[in-house]
């Protein structure tokens, strides 16, 4: 009797530690399924955020394809802003490159902007635009420079346009300056007076463009012969 009782224990031991380790092994398993089972986190950005932050410059202005992917700004068109922001692309995304002449002339533009794609600005492109008082250039762009709302060549060997519309009497002209544009102060009446950091004879040698008439009237002082 002693026998079998102890062969009945035995049996239930080891049936209660088998009942243990299926039960281990089990929740084991259902942890591992948990784990690879568990839905991925994504992040998305929506089209609002994306382009938040993207200018597109003044809308409604006019232009001309010139193909390779190139366009010329030739006029305001239904844009109705008095201060143009030039966009780096037309809206069918060709690259603004030029500005015609003539493009603002007649409008009532008093701030112009000027993107870092345009390469090519005609003679003449702000002539008739009285309003205008400053240009700005993006510090960008490889080929123009903006020196106190004054527009030059990068290599400030050409002054392009002195806005017709600025209040200031006197201009100061760096000795780099070797060209005039035609047109460049077409529209200026205000001009009395300018500092050229030159001599009286570099000043001569200076090419004036047609439509200047405001630098025969002012009077012209020369830095390297006043000592400065």
């Amino acid at each position: 009797m002693k026998t079998i009782w102890i062969r009945m224990m035995g049996m239930l031991m080891a049936g209660a530690m088998l009942l243990s380790l299926t039960s281990c092994k089990g929740g084991k398993k259902k942890g591992e399924e948990s784990e690879t089972t568990a839905p991925a986190v994504t992040v998305t950005t929506t089209a609002a955020t994306s382009n938040a932050a993207v200018r597109t410059g003044s809308e409604g202005l006019s232009f001309t394809v010139t193909g390779n992917g190139e366009c010329t700004l030739t006029g305001l068109g239904s844009c109705t802003d008095t201060a143009v922001s030039v966009p780096a692309e037309d809206g069918q995304g060709n690259a603004v490159t030029a500005i015609a002449a003539g493009a603002f002339r007649s409008t009532r533009v008093s701030a112009i902007e000027i993107p870092e794609t345009v390469s090519d600005i005609a003679d003449g492109a702000f002539a008739g635009c009285t309003k205008l008082s400053y240009i700005s250039v993006s510090l960008r762009n490889e080929d123009y420079r903006s020196v106190d709302g004054v527009l030059y060549d990068a290599g400030m060997k050409t002054l392009i346009c002195y806005p017709g519309a600025r209040a200031e009497q006197t201009l100061s002209i760096p000795s780099t300056v070797t060209v005039i544009a035609p047109y460049a102060f077409s529209d200026c009446s205000t001009l009395k007076t300018v500092e050229f950091a030159g001599s009286s004879e570099e000043w001569k040698d200076v090419d004036v463009g047609d439509d200047n008439a405001v630098l025969a009237n002012a009077t012209v002082s020369y830095a390297k012969e006043n000592g400065k």
